[in-house]
């Protein structure tokens, strides 16, 4: 799966500035015209979307998915199990002790000792995994420059391209950009259409992957952490029942649910490190590569003191162009 910035810029609410009260007719080939569509099915994106950002920055950023390793998936997919056996059973103790308010029955073939076992095998195994995922930075981002997929296709070297304009197409835009594209068009001594046409010619984008995009490995992540919170829900809701039958805290009765609730709490923070580990990689990504925006060095040279602001604004995906 891969989708450009824009779609990952929906996750936050963009600022607009103007409307986009100029719309612009551009000639181009069939064959520009094809490659276009292409390009914006690939980063799934529209036309127009595509063609505005190609004309003020180098950089189009595509965010991709990476499988993870399969025996780590496996890892992985084997302590969600055994992480919903533990957070299943808990919660089936707990629906247990509402039927009668002698709980020394209810407790009285339940083995918190081995819950505890559980935990702390489930803990060796995830320790070890959380450092293999440290040590080979398997939910880094990965930054690469490449070359639009099927670009040579549309645009053969030997074959060259056709130059008869035969079809049209319309974008609209803000006065500013507009402008913007006034002042550079002209200093290239172009017309608009023609540095539009240019700028999507260019074939270079900057692909970011990670396995923190893989929608099946966060599925299999959010069920654990999911079910790592329920094991304390519903420790907690046991220890509350014991209150109101016994006024008693099971804390202070029974010395293996204390150990199960200490494990179990060890196992959610460290499940915490290891989100906060995921969630500073995705923040440092977002910072550098997304919201950012990377302009043409001609965009940046305009020398016109109307769009000297506009063009700050530009550097920040935020704002809505």
């Amino acid at each position: 799966m891969s989708f450009f910035v824009g779609v990952y810029m929906n996750k936050t609410r963009l600022k607009k500035t103007e409307l986009k009260s100029i719309r612009l007719h551009i000639r181009l080939s069939e064959q520009i015209n094809n490659y276009l569509n292409y390009c914006s099915d690939f980063f799934s994106v529209s036309k127009s979307f595509f063609i505005i950002e190609r004309s003020i920055s180098p950089v189009l950023v595509c965010v991709h998915d990476e499988f993870l390793d399969e025996m780590y998936f496996d890892d992985l997919k084997s302590m969600a199990s055994e992480v919903n056996d533990v957070a299943h059973e808990l919660n089936v103790l707990y629906n247990k002790t509402l039927e009668t308010n002698r709980l020394d029955l209810v407790f009285k073939d339940v083995s918190f000792f081995d819950y505890t076992n559980k935990i702390n095998l489930i803990i060796e195994s995830w320790t070890s995994l959380f450092h293999k995922f440290i040590e080979h930075d398997v939910f880094s981002y990965h930054i690469t420059k490449d070359v639009i997929p099927d670009y040579d296709i549309y645009f053969d070297e030997c074959l060259g391209y056709s130059s008869t304009r035969n079809k049209e197409l319309q974008i609209r835009v803000t006065n500013s950009f507009y402008q913007l594209l006034t002042d550079v068009s002209q200093s290239f001594d172009k017309t608009i259409s023609q540095y539009i046409l240019d700028c999507c010619l260019m074939p270079l984008y900057l692909s970011v992957s990670s396995v923190n995009e893989n929608k099946d490995v966060m599925t299999v992540l959010k069920s654990i952490g999911r079910n790592l919170r329920q094991i304390i829900y519903s420790l907690n809701r046991i220890n509350k029942r014991n209150i109101e039958c016994s006024g008693i805290q099971l804390f202070d009765l029974n010395t293996d649910y204390c150990n199960l609730h200490i494990v179990s709490e060890t196992l959610l923070n460290s499940w915490r490190d290891f989100c906060a580990v995921l969630s500073d990689n995705e923040k440092n990504t977002f910072y550098k590569f997304i919201k950012s925006r990377e302009l043409h060095s001609w965009i940046k040279d305009v020398d016109d003191a109307e769009l000297v602001e506009y063009i700050k604004m530009l550097k920040n995906r935020e704002y809505h162009i």
